[in-house]
């Protein structure tokens, strides 16, 4: 165990210090893996399809009730003079960011007697309430909301879904154009192999006057053009191999053993299976999406023109200073409002 700890030790030493190239197995999945974790376009489309899943899951915020809280607190300081007005010096704060509903002035007001036992005095008055509410009826807006927020989901999916097949077939075009330029590399090695057979051959047979000079010459010429074509082959693998890298993001330096092979045998699918999977496309289910989501909109727009009725329960709590506040006001109510827009100029060209 240790044995085999300090030889692996030393290999990675050694290619630290030494350059060591060392070359890693990639498969088509393992490229295809890296360039769905790197390419930038692809983890775009991705966080897309994520922001319109929020988005969905929003949409459903409608549907269920809405509770706000509120408290104000309010500092006042009276005049010397009984018939001047009592000037306000007022804090105010709402725990859901609303303004708070205003008190009463019924409940405010102060008569004369309580204002000569207050007068030249500072005093503050606590109001706190709560408002569970709920739409009832908002003519279907709602609905073509939620609607619209599913199929912008599904366009977004099948937008994900097109990137990644798109970038599935751009790595196998790139992976197996690198596979092909490897197998052509191989190809002109062994040409250049025959072609120094051959020159040797013919060198040999023409200094024992057993061939002409133009065998010699004709073999030179073969050797030439075999050294010319592995030169090419090279620097083909090389941009095949740079351009694979700078796909999947990785170095381009990165050297890798491309082990596949490439697959003359290819089956073609039967017609009805090829119709199946054009009319599933990406492309085909976004388009019949627009349809859907347009036909929401119209819907969403007429909903306009439907009054809007909401109930609500709401408790409140007010209290002041004991001298002139003889008790706590507490308020407990419940309603159902309905509200219907009568002129708004943008809703009927919206309509249209």
């Amino acid at each position: 165990m240790v044995n085999n700890f300090i030889k692996v030790l030393s290999v990675v030493v050694a290619a630290f210090f030494f350059n060591v190239h060392i070359c890693f197995a990639l498969s088509l999945e393992a490229a295809i893996s890296l360039a769905n974790q790197n390419l930038p376009s692809h983890k775009s489309w991705f966080k897309l399809y994520r922001r319109h899943s929020y988005l969905y899951k929003a949409s459903l915020s409608p549907y269920l009730p809405t509770l706000d809280l509120g408290g104000e607190v309010e500092r006042r300081k009276t005049s010397d003079n009984k018939n001047a007005t009592i000037r306000d010096v007022t804090l105010r704060y709402s725990l859901n960011g609303k303004p708070v509903q205003e008190i009463s002035s019924s409940i405010l007001d102060l008569d004369s007697e309580s204002v000569n036992r207050i007068d030249g005095d500072t005093y503050s008055i606590t109001h706190y309430d709560a408002t569970l509410g709920y739409i009832l009826f908002d003519g279907g807006i709602r609905k073509a909301d939620r609607n619209i927020a599913r199929l912008d989901l599904d366009s977004a999916r099948e937008n994900f879904r097109g990137d990644l097949i798109d970038l599935e077939h751009d790595v196998k075009v790139i992976y197996f154009n690198a596979v092909t330029r490897k197998e052509i590399l191989a190809q002109r090695k062994m040409q250049l192999k025959n072609a120094e057979t051959v020159y040797a051959i013919a060198k040999g047979k023409y200094k024992h006057g057993v061939t002409l000079l133009s065998d010699v010459l004709q073999a030179t010429v073969d050797l030439k053009r075999a050294m010319v074509e592995l030169r090419h082959a090279k620097g083909d693998i090389a941009k095949a191999m740079f351009e694979l890298n700078s796909f999947i993001g990785r170095d381009l330096q990165t050297p890798y053993d491309l082990g596949d092979k490439l697959n003359i045998n290819v089956i073609l699918p039967k017609r009805e299976e090829l119709i199946v999977t054009a009319l599933d496309k990406p492309v085909a289910r976004e388009a019949l999406n627009k349809v859907e989501k347009t036909k929401n909109i119209v819907s969403r727009n007429l909903s306009r023109f439907y009054p809007t009725v909401v109930s609500s329960i709401s408790y409140s709590y007010t209290d002041g200073f004991d001298e002139f506040w003889d008790d706590p006001v507490e308020t407990t109510s419940a309603k159902v409002m309905a509200k219907f827009n009568i002129f708004e100029f943008k809703k009927y060209y919206n309509r249209k």
